[in-house]
């Protein structure tokens, strides 16, 4: 067992890298993409962009349960041996057609409809928004096609490839985005979205030849296996509530403040849902290198593994979101004003910092989903989620009617979140992790570190008065994470772990 157990660490070490040069390489390319095109839209349609495109994208929800259910299901039918993959596959590809088809119609006519008499757009870009709006439809289409697939390769823990598609996209926008700048159109929106349709549809086909060619399972056959279908269909619904709930939360508070105020308010909530999407890119790679382990060993009943990558992944996810949130947020102007140059969006720095806080929280969340949805049985956990992810267009609203301030409606976010992560964490007993067991050896230490390591830099970088420069963050940084590892070293390592972080070291350093 422990031979399998380090084999099994070593493929979840190598994903984990590969991830992480996936992320950075994406990150940097993704941030300098959003600084181009802002300065080659400008602040408002920047904000039509942001606003058309993320409210089409944000029907994706209806997708991701069924992405989860196939994701949850591969796993689990892997640590059984695997001999239903070929129909899971199928399966989820039917059942992503007929959502891809109804939602199109959706958005054919409710959507259409919400566009053209609710949303707030500029006179100037009025001829430009139903061409883009289809544009950004056809372009969801195929990304939702392409989830099965994207499953297959994630449960065979396949993290190399990938990478590689996450480097061809973000270097084909960085490309179209450049063109974009040199005056290629007279019309910059619709040729944006042309472009980006081209990209998503060339991925598509990237995926299906590699999965065709190295996967037997992806083999296309109309497969409808009544009962797998149904256990597939069960649990998707129950996750839909959450799908639901988290688009209300982003996209619809999104469409609020565009009722609400404006487009410029829009561009700046786009800015910190770039910074959110990074954060979770950042988390989001370490858990995916983790979670199909964590299914499997749940699948085999090896509970002391199963319990063990829980508990890490947990407190590596918010060791490695607070790494980068101080320093983010102590440095917010200055790195917005790096970024996006003079053009920054009002209310951008506060928005900035209070999703950063906010990620905080959702770095704990995706381990404890990942240990709830392998067991199958998440009917009150979803429900008690998506009522309280609900609250925030709830809240929001009203706050909007009484004349409160956009900036309301991120702090609604961050409260919420709290909320949220301490029903996840009482949900943890359903697969043997107590409440005060969790709180003792994850939530108490993690709360030291933060208290210790961002209280003390805080109070030393105000000493010192750094100003809104190059010295001031590289400083700023220095102090932080250097008081964040004493103090993970001294709070969070036991003595055995501490051990084995001495032997990699000599590992390393002393051949």
């Amino acid at each position: 067992m422990s031979n399998i157990n380090a084999g099994n660490n070593k493929r979840i070490a190598k994903n984990t890298i590969f991830l992480y040069f996936r992320m950075a390489v994406v990150m940097i390319v993704k941030f300098y993409i959003a600084r181009v095109l802002l300065e080659a839209l400008g602040v408002q349609e920047y904000g039509v962009w942001n606003l058309l495109a993320s409210f089409v994208i944000s029907f994706q929800f209806i997708s991701a349960p069924i992405v989860v259910s196939t994701q949850r299901f591969l796993n689990y039918d892997m640590g059984q041996g695997g001999n239903r993959l070929t129909s899971i596959f199928n399966l989820s590809f039917e059942l992503i057609l007929i959502v891809s088809i109804l939602l199109t119609i959706v958005l054919e006519t409710a959507g259409l409809w919400f566009v053209e008499h609710k949303m707030n757009f500029p006179p100037e870009s009025a001829n430009s928004v139903e061409l883009l709006y289809q544009l950004t439809i056809l372009s969801l289409v195929f990304q939702l096609v392409q989830k099965p697939f994207e499953s297959i390769v994630i449960a065979h823990e396949k993290m190399s490839f990938y990478a590689y598609i996450a480097f061809f996209e973000v270097i084909v926008l960085l490309v179209i985005t450049i063109m974009l700048k040199c005056d290629i159109s007279d019309n910059k929106l619709i040729w944006y979205g042309a472009m980006n349709l081209v990209l998503y549809v060339t991925e598509f086909l990237i995926y299906i030849i590699y999965c065709h060619r190295r996967f037997s399972c992806c083999k296309f056959r109309l497969c409808w296996d009544r009962k797998q279908a149904k256990e597939i269909a069960v649990f998707s619904g129950w996750n839909l509530f959450g799908g639901l709930s988290s688009m209300t939360a982003n996209q619809g508070v999104n469409v609020l403040l565009n009722i609400f105020f404006n487009v410029v308010v829009n561009a700046a909530f786009g800015i910190a849902t770039q910074i959110r999407g990074a954060i979770n890119l950042l988390i989001g790679n370490l858990q995916k290198a983790f979670d199909p382990q964590i299914v499997k060993n749940y699948s085999l009943g090896n509970t002391a593994r199963f319990h063990s990558l829980t508990f890490g992944i947990i407190t590596f996810s918010y060791i490695l979101a607070l790494v980068v949130v101080f320093p983010l947020c102590w440095n917010i102007d200055f790195i917005l004003t790096i970024w996006l140059g003079n053009d920054v969006p009002r209310f951008a720095s506060i928005f900035s910092i209070l999703t950063l806080l906010q990620m905080l929280f959702v770095a704990l969340g995706g381990p404890i989903d990942t240990a709830i949805f392998a067991t199958g049985k998440i009917k009150s956990y979803q429900l008690w989620l998506s009522g309280e992810i609900f609250l925030n267009i709830v809240i929001c609203y009203i706050l909007f009617r009484l004349s409160y301030g956009p900036i309301s409606a991120f702090i609604v976010k961050l409260l919420v979140e709290v909320m949220i992560t301490f029903t996840r964490l009482l949900f943890l007993s359903r697969v043997g992790i107590s409440f005060g067991i969790v709180v003792r050896k994850v939530l108490l230490p993690l709360l030291v570190v933060s208290l210790l390591s961002c209280g003390i830099a805080a109070a030393i970088c105000s000493y010192i008065s750094f100003s809104d420069s190059w010295i001031g963050l590289l400083g700023s940084t220095l102090i932080f994470e250097l008081l964040l590892v004493i103090t993970v070293w001294g709070v969070v390592l036991d003595n055995d772990k501490r051990q084995t972080v001495i032997r990699k070291v000599k590992t390393i350093f002393i051949r």
